[in-house]
C-alpha cells in the first residue's frame, strides 16, 4: 500500500465478460501508479547505494578476495568481514555428491582451493565507481 495511493483492490477478471481485457482503473490511475513504483524504486536504488558506499571496505576485500578465489563460501566470507550482525546463520551440509567431488578433488568440506593467476602491481579494483 502506498500512503499516496491508499489501499486499492482490483477483482480478478472474468473471462466471459465484455470487459476481459480491459483494465479496471482510469490512465490518471495508472500513471499514479507508474509514478509510485519509479519513486519506490529510487528509494531502494538510493538506499542501496548508501549501504554499499557505507560498507566499502567489506565489499573491496571480498572484492580482492573473489578474483584470487573466484568462489567464497560462508567461511571465507565471516572470515574476511566479521561474523554476521544477528548472529551465527545455520549452515548446511553440501549435498552428498558435492561431498564426494570436493572429496576427491582433495578440497576440505567447506573450504575453496581454485586460484586465479597473480594481477598486474598497477590494477585498481575499484576505480571511481560512484
Amino acid at each position: 500500500m502506498s500512503e499516496s495511493m491508499g489501499p486499492i483492490f482490483f477483482p480478478d477478471e472474468d473471462r466471459n465478460s465484455r470487459e476481459f481485457g480491459r483494465r479496471p482503473y482510469s490512465k490518471r490511475l495508472a500513471n499514479t501508479m507508474d509514478d509510485e513504483a519509479r519513486n519506490i524504486i529510487a528509494r531502494a536504488y538510493k538506499r542501496t547505494k548508501s549501504i554499499l558506499l557505507q560498507h566499502r571496505h567489506m565489499l573491496e576485500k571480498m572484492a580482492e578476495e573473489l578474483l584470487l578465489k573466484e568462489t567464497l563460501n560462508y567461511h571465507d566470507v565471516e572470515a574476511l568481514v566479521g561474523s554476521p550482525q544477528h548472529g551465527q546463520k545455520q549452515l548446511i551440509e553440501p549435498l552428498p555428491f558435492e561431498a564426494e567431488i570436493n572429496e576427491q578433488a582433495g578440497i576440505a568440506a567447506g573450504r575453496s582451493q581454485q586460484q586465479s593467476p597473480p594481477l598486474p602491481e598497477d590494477y585498481t579494483l575499484f576505480p571511481k565507481l560512484f
